[in-house]
């Protein structure tokens, strides 16, 4: 094993804003999203245990794949701050890519926020961008969010797509490990992405990885359900959602839990954690 990594996604940092002048956007139905169902199925204080748990692990580093805050707001970031340091404190590696939540409103994109708040764990370069792991395995890193009035699209341009096709390129022989908050599928046999919920460019990324003819792992969040799928027209391609960190929502059985990666040379080895009343976990076809 060269490289051991948990991909920990969906966090929803959440707080209730009760100052009118920062509900004049779409905030107004995050924060009605938060009061009847987030703060239900995100239970803060499950967080750091849960982290703690993925820690136990042995991995040594950490990749956040976005969706750290509910609607972007400053007291959300100091929370998934708050959290991105204690997993720091033993050392632990950690990168992070942005989710769209992290860009909830367009005043929240004009502050950059996002980049404000993480900017010790995000390329300085922007995105895309190639990092090499402490044991070597290179891993390219995609922002494939924006901000919308109403919708949860994603969306990544053709010149960052045809970036993210010459990293892939550039790295090392062997598999590659990309990660992106949205899923490039939009049907799989662990979710359906409704027409609202998709990223713009995903069929046009899908053909520039596969045009590599590298081996890749694409890694997403977003559905907060686990779903391992070999892409069905690209066999070099094959896709993992990973299940909301500390999410639990009993009624549908959706439970919180991460990914767990080995990376060597030849094979990356993925193995699925999710707690349902006792952790439980499998290995990724």
């Amino acid at each position: 094993m060269r490289d051991h990594i948990l991909f920990l996604t969906d966090l929803h940092f959440w707080t209730l804003v009760r100052n009118p002048l920062q509900l004049l956007n779409k905030r107004f139905i995050g924060n009605a999203n938060v009061y009847f169902k987030r703060r239900h199925h995100f239970p803060l204080e499950n967080a750091r245990p849960f982290a703690r748990f993925a820690l136990e692990t042995g991995a040594r580093t950490v990749i956040i794949g976005g969706d750290l805050t509910s609607t972007a707001s400053r007291r959300e970031f100091e929370l998934a701050v708050e959290f991105i340091e204690h997993l720091t404190e033993d050392g632990v590696d950690v990168h992070v890519i942005p989710g769209n939540h992290d860009v909830y409103t367009f005043e929240s994109v004009r502050q950059r926020r996002f980049e404000q708040y993480c900017r010790p764990w995000i390329p300085k370069e922007g995105f895309p961008a190639r990092r090499a792991l402490a044991g070597g395995t290179e891993v390219v890193l995609l922002s494939t969010v924006r901000a919308n009035f109403v919708s949860s699209k994603g969306e990544m341009s053709l010149a960052a797509i045809t970036r993210a096709g010459e990293l892939i390129r550039e790295c090392q022989p062997g598999p590659v490990l990309v990660f992106g908050h949205y899923p490039l599928l939009n049907e799989t046999a662990g979710y359906t992405l409704t027409k609202n919920r998709r990223m713009v460019g995903a069929e046009r990324l899908r053909e520039t990885m596969a045009a590599t003819d590298r081996q890749v792992l694409y890694v997403a969040g977003h559905v907060h359900r686990h779903s391992s799928t070999r892409d069905p027209e690209f066999p070099n391609l094959h896709h993992v959602t990973s299940p909301a960190l500390f999410n639990h929502w009993g009624p549908v059985k959706r439970f919180g839990g991460f990914l767990e990666l080995k990376a060597a040379p030849a094979e990356i080895e993925v193995r699925h954690h999710w707690k349902e009343g006792k952790w439980l976990s499998e290995a990724v076809e």
